[in-house]
């Protein structure tokens, strides 16, 4: 039996690369807190993939407009992930769709630069999902120190 409704859409809009098992975690997570009332105060967690976490991590340092984010995840990576024009704005899409980042009214001056840019920078969401995924990225790399050890030993 195939249960379609807007809870399951949005999760999907929300977290593509859930599985679901993942979704139906969320699902009853969501379902509890607003069983307790406590649904304006609880946000569904959801893990990003490795590009758009580099997105979300040069944009903690300000508005940043599509050619400098580019340039910074490639500065920041030491050009192990480099996107093309394509790819960045395929991930900025998602990140918009999903609420992580919004495009600021900034505009840079036209007397100097004709060229429309358009900027963009994170929201309060998207600065709660960055911390999350830092700690739990911060959380493996740990898990991977630790096991290396032993494998010295």
């Amino acid at each position: 039996m195939k249960r379609h409704n807007d809870l399951d859409e949005l999760f999907q809009r929300f977290m593509p690369s859930a599985t679901e098992e993942d979704v139906e975690t969320a699902r009853w997570r969501t379902l509890r807190a607003i069983q307790a009332g406590a649904a304006e105060r609880h946000t569904v967690s959801f893990a990003v993939n490795h590009g758009d976490y580099h997105i979300l991590l040069v944009l903690e340092g300000g508005e940043r407009q599509g050619y400098d984010i580019m340039s910074e995840v490639k500065q920041l990576t030491e050009g192990v992930i480099t996107f093309g024009p394509g790819t960045l704005y395929t991930s900025i899409a998602r990140l918009l769709r999903a609420g992580l980042i919004e495009e600021s009214r900034r505009r840079a001056d036209f007397e100097l630069n004709n060229e429309p840019r358009r900027y963009f920078r994170l929201t309060a969401v998207g600065e709660r999902v960055l911390a999350e995924n830092h700690n739990r990225r911060a959380g493996g790399l740990r898990y991977a120190d630790v096991l290396q050890t032993v494998r010295c030993v």
